[in-house]
């Protein structure tokens, strides 16, 4: 990781508007999973939190959850709620309070396996309709593409696929392994590391991606190839 990624790790950064959980560069899809909001008003009181959408739909604990909406505040609470139990019966969780539009929270530990998403303010509270899945995959990685094909010394690349595993998922780009940023079970980020440039092919050909977890491994079909320069933005 090089020293800007290095130094800036543990801040949070606005990108358009949305804020992600201590990490540089923000989760690309974090707002591409659309919800519908059951909302409960307290009379006389408004508005009302409603719940957008949420980020990722699955994870296990230790994860963050990325909750979109209107109407939050600081005093803000969250509780995952599983079917069967009264709501005031669900442990409020830690929130991260970014703007009124965006919270977060870290995914408990949890004898429950699936959850509703409650947000909860003074004005009323908010029942997200999908629901949570408090779990890890446990089939092969599956490995899609990168954001680009091809990127300078530094800059920033996504890795999209599917059952990719907190703590557990290892990438290799050629034969050198890459720093990791997990961002959900179909999403990582990685920064390109110097050292690629003397790996046979990488300027020319290309290298191909490697994505391993305890569950497996696949090889892209696509090649990375790195460009001259240097980088501290996207690929």
């Amino acid at each position: 990781m090089n020293s800007y990624l290095t130094t800036l790790l543990a801040l949070t950064v606005l990108v358009l508007g949305v804020r992600s959980h201590s990490f540089v560069h923000p989760p690309r899809s974090l707002h591409s999973v659309s919800a519908r909001s059951d909302s409960v008003s307290v009379p006389g009181e408004s508005p009302f939190p409603f719940v957008t959408s949420i980020y990722p739909v699955m994870g296990p604990p230790s994860s963050y959850l990325y909750i979109m909406g209107r109407n939050f505040n600081e005093s803000t609470a969250v509780r995952f709620v599983p079917e069967g139990v009264p709501p005031s019966a669900a442990v409020a969780l830690s929130v991260v309070f970014y703007s009124e539009a965006q919270i977060a929270v870290t995914v408990p530990n949890t004898a429950h396996t699936v959850v509703n998403v409650m947000v909860e303010t003074a004005k009323g509270r908010a029942l997200e309709s999908p629901r949570f899945i408090v779990a890890s995959p446990v089939q092969a990685p599956v490995l899609s593409r990168l954001s680009s094909n091809q990127g300078a010394v530094g800059c920033y690349n996504y890795v999209d696929g599917d059952n990719f595993v907190l703590g557990q998922t290892n990438v290799t780009v050629g034969p050198l392994p890459v720093s990791v940023v997990f961002y959900s079970y179909r999403e990582l980020g990685f920064v390109v590391p110097s050292a690629l440039l003397a790996a046979p092919g990488a300027t020319t050909s290309g290298l191909p991606v490697t994505v391993t977890t305890p569950y497996g491994s696949v090889t892209s079909s696509f090649r990375f190839v790195v460009i001259p320069g240097s980088s501290t933005g996207f690929c």
